[in-house]
């Protein structure tokens, strides 16, 4: 009798161990798959800031060079709105480029996409636009995730220069991380400590960007 509690009790034991090591390969597995999403979605963010900066560009190609920002809604830009809040009119600007607004919303964002362009607004966008992107200025910032913050942003402008302050918050990939496009073309993954370097970078040959943000 005293030979068959013992081996129930040891029985036991050997359950909860072989639960608390399920539980700590299970909260491994939890993080290491959280990582990947993670690390997917900021491509798959890369990617849509690629191909919405293409559209920007393909406008350019076709309005003699110039973007929405630098036209009047008679020639089918944007440039009333500036100085407004209102940031979705200048990606409406290309919305025969582009095709769908689904591309307007990064896949790491709580933010869901607008069903059509009729229904676009700020808060189905995840990107900033630069209001003076110049595509002959290649290393120019040109748009980039939504998430790049500074304490200069005022009604969603910021004058970018050599002396802002500016960070990745946690709002979209959940590290200090972002996509930052270039007029180029180029698409950068800027992690925090990269991220003034890359601002500088971008404003060598334009000490001066306006940013737009939704």
């Amino acid at each position: 009798m005293c030979r068959s509690l013992g081996s129930a009790a040891f029985t036991r034991l050997e359950l909860a161990i072989v639960v608390l090591i399920i539980g700590i390969l299970a909260a491994l597995f939890l993080s290491a798959w959280k990582a990947a999403r993670g690390h997917a979605q900021l491509i798959q963010c890369n990617t849509h800031n690629k191909e919405v900066w293409l559209a920007f560009r393909i406008f350019a190609n076709e309005h003699d060079d110039k973007l929405p920002p630098s036209l009047p809604i008679s020639l089918g830009g944007s440039a009333e709105f500036a100085s407004s809040s209102e940031t979705y009119r200048h990606f409406l600007a290309v919305s025969n480029q582009l095709g769908s607004p689904l591309k307007l919303v990064c896949p790491a964002d709580s933010r869901r996409a607008a069903t059509d362009w009729s229904a676009l607004r700020n808060d189905h966008l995840s990107y900033f636009l630069s209001l003076d992107s110049d595509e002959r200025n290649g290393g120019m910032l040109a748009m980039g995730d939504r998430h790049l913050t500074s304490p200069s942003i005022t009604n969603g402008l910021l004058t970018l220069t050599s002396n802002s302050v500016v960070s990745w918050s946690t709002k979209l990939h959940g590290e200090r991380v972002g996509n930052l496009t270039l007029a180029d073309g180029q698409v950068l993954q800027s992690w925090e400590p990269e991220l003034r370097k890359n601002i500088l970078s971008s404003l060598t040959n334009a000490p001066t960007n306006h940013l737009v943000f939704p």
